[in-house]
């Protein structure tokens, strides 16, 4: 690769195995990969550009931990979903804007939990929670902390890492989706409120549908925060039916 790390071909089979199995700790190393081999050439155009990013320098200047901090300021600022009692879960948290966000306008009894595979640097007043989403045990541990309580609101600014495989990456797509579905069958309170992210695909219209089955009211929402660039959109989604939700696998 110009100007970056010869790869291993052990590394290659690793990324081709990771790449199918249905584990946030094995996207997360094909990241890892793939920042540790990307060429010079192209790290130092991504630093460029992240640096005349305005809300990039805006969180530096504020000490915001990161610039979807603003996503979800504005995110909130148009559906007024935080309110100061309630219980937040945040999936995907690291490295925790969002939850440094919601902490900032919930006081006890209200709670924050963040939950993500990735350490995360301790957070005032935000539980932290490390934990594969797709695992079983990750529920019940959540659970623990909330006191077999329910969330008012879950929140994900999770994304798959992209492969470049059309069918490997839809496939990636649907399991985040499927994790934040169940974790909302398994922990969000009757008539609560859903935000995750989402990328326009041909997935896009099936996904809202399967969103509309289970919520009152759903939204498509783009943050001006966003880059322009981005295919990535976020659903709102508000008044859950506890009894409408559908623990089937999706497909999309």
């Amino acid at each position: 690769m110009d100007g970056g790390n010869k790869i291993n071909p052990h590394v290659l089979i690793y990324v081709f195995q990771c790449a199918t199995r249905n584990s946030h700790v094995c996207l997360q190393s094909i990241q890892n990969i793939r920042e540790h081999y990307l060429p010079m050439r192209s790290k130092s155009k991504w630093r460029k550009l992240r640096s005349r990013d305005g809300f990039v320098r805006q969180a530096s200047r504020l000490g915001v931990r990161s610039r979807s901090y603003f996503k979800l300021k504005e995110i909130d600022k148009e559906f007024k979903l935080i309110k100061s009692d309630m219980v937040v879960l945040d999936l995907g948290a690291a490295p925790g804007g969002w939850s440094e966000y919601c902490i900032s306008k919930i006081q006890s009894p209200g709670k924050v939990v963040a939950i993500d595979v990735l350490e995360m640097k301790p957070l005032p007043g935000v539980e932290v929670v490390h934990c594969d989403l797709t695992q079983q045990d990750c529920v019940s541990r959540i659970n623990s902390i909330l006191q077999q309580n329910k969330a008012d609101l879950i929140l994900s600014d999770m994304a798959p890492n992209i492969t470049g495989n059309v069918s490997i990456d839809a496939h990636n797509y649907q399991d985040v989706y499927q994790a934040i579905f169940s974790i909302c069958g398994a922990l969000l309170t009757q008539s609560g409120s859903l935000v995750f992210k989402f990328f326009q695909t041909h997935q896009s219209v099936k996904l809202k549908q399967h969103c509309q089955s289970m919520f009152r009211k759903v939204t498509t929402f783009k943050p001006q925060s966003s880059r322009a660039n981005s295919q990535e959109m976020y659903l709102v989604a508000t008044g859950f039916d506890i009894a409408s939700y559908d623990s089937s696998l999706l497909d999309l």
